[in-house]
């Protein structure tokens, strides 16, 4: 009977000793576990991070751009502005100058010859010009 309670016992330690080894190789194995999840996850959160950065620095780009081309829509029309400018102050000085020739004649009564007639027409633009 010794011999029984002494086998009983037996199977008793190797079972307390196959269950303890059980214990620590889940205990690894959820070790393991825990340690390639918080990798995952700070790889994810890098990942997040980096897709952040990248959206930014596209917004960031895409502003730029549009800003750019903003400004050279706007420099554009500027020029255009002054160039219409000029060519109506050229027209209106030509129709001035018209004017004057024909006023001249009326009053002075006399056609002037054309050094005559470029005078009195820079003379009269330039007044009028500074006023």
């Amino acid at each position: 009977m010794l011999a029984a309670l002494e086998a009983r016992e037996q199977r008793i330690n190797d079972s307390i000793d196959q269950a303890e080894q059980a214990n620590e190789l889940a205990q690894k194995s959820m070790q393991e576990t825990r340690e390639k999840l918080a990798k995952a996850q700070g790889e994810v959160m890098d990942m997040l991070k980096e897709g952040k950065v990248q959206a930014e620095t596209i917004i960031r780009n895409a502003s730029e751009e549009a800003e750019r081309i903003k400004q050279a829509k706007l420099d554009e029309a500027l020029r255009e502005i002054a160039r219409e400018k000029d060519i109506a102050l050229q027209s209106l000085r030509t129709e001035m100058a018209t004017l004057i020739v024909q006023a001249t004649d009326k009053v002075i009564g006399k056609v002037v010859n054309a050094e005559q007639h470029r005078a009195l027409i820079d003379a009269t633009v330039n007044e009028l010009s500074n006023n």
